[in-house]
């Protein structure tokens, strides 16, 4: 039986990697919350939530990024003093082993000794100066581990994965609003009132731009897919045409994609949280 083959589209430039969540977002809207409040803390378990995420998304580029700075910090690593003493002390015991001379004649072991120390600084020297022009571009790595498949599925789960936790959390935000502002103890996205009660908490202008709009659809029904269909483009997400690449009928989810959710969804926490900061069930 031969391998299966499913082909895999992803986004082969390093720097798309990197810049899901803009730190200026996250810091802006915590200007207009109580510190400590209900909201606050709410918001705290959201951008954990987020941010982590973004790391798990990032991490094709912050692989190749780790393996650049530990191997170049490792080549150009410079022996300290007490190294070249300790390195000249070793050396001249084992050859005091050899010609018992040394061991009587203190003070030719101490010129000995001094050279090698001395040679041994000048090698060093030679070798810093060497080593500190030695750069490893880190396009070419990048390059280098897209050739190799694991690597290349790795990307690939990343990104989908990344995905579907951006949009679980903006989820479970958005319920854990409404039901702290209908002041129940149980609510689900999947309760056939939700969108009744969510319109009931914050206005219809609201809810429809946190779960009518068609940015919030796109979300919701790529990650169903990619969550409880395999990955597979449902009739659903077709119907949307939310741009995503489709190889072999499976969603191939890229940096772009991530991003382009992330600010759909962005606009929706700021309407909520501009409206939540002052009701008084978020104090």
């Amino acid at each position: 039986m031969n391998d299966p083959v499913r082909t895999m589209f992803i986004d082969n430039r390093f720097e798309s990697y990197e810049k899901y969540v803009p730190d200026e977002w996250t810091a802006g809207f915590f200007k207009n919350v109580a510190e400590k409040s209900i909201l606050d803390q709410m918001l705290i378990d959201f951008v954990l939530a987020w941010r982590t995420t973004a790391y798990v998304a990032s991490m094709p580029g912050t692989f190749i990024k780790a393996i650049q700075a530990s191997t170049l910090g490792y080549v150009r690593y410079t022996s300290p003093d007490s190294s070249l003493i300790s390195f000249g002390e070793k050396v001249m015991a084992e050859v005091s082993a050899e010609v018992p001379e040394l061991v009587e004649n203190s003070a030719l072991r101490s010129r000995i000794l001094a050279a090698l120390v001395s040679s041994a600084d000048a090698f060093r020297g030679r070798r810093e100066k060497a080593m500190a022009e030695v750069d490893m571009p880190i396009q070419q790595m990048w390059e280098d581990f897209l050739k190799q498949d694991a690597f290349h599925m790795t990307i690939s789960a990343t990104q989908r994965v990344a995905y579907v936790a951006f949009y679980n959390a903006y989820e479970a935000f958005l319920v854990d609003c409404t039901r702290r502002a209908l002041n129940v103890t149980q609510l689900r996205a999947t309760d056939p009132k939700f969108m009744e009660g969510l319109r009931t908490a914050f206005g219809a202008d609201l809810s429809g731009l946190c779960w009518g709009s068609r940015e919030i659809a796109i979300g919701r029904e790529v990650r169903h897919a990619l969550s409880h269909a395999g990955g597979r483009e449902t009739e659903k997400v077709k119907k949307l045409k939310p741009g995503i690449e489709v190889k072999d009928g499976m969603l191939q989810i890229v940096p772009d994609d991530n991003k382009k959710l992330i600010a759909g969804l962005r606009k929706a926490v700021d309407g909520l949280v501009a409206v939540a900061a002052s009701l008084p069930q978020f104090a």
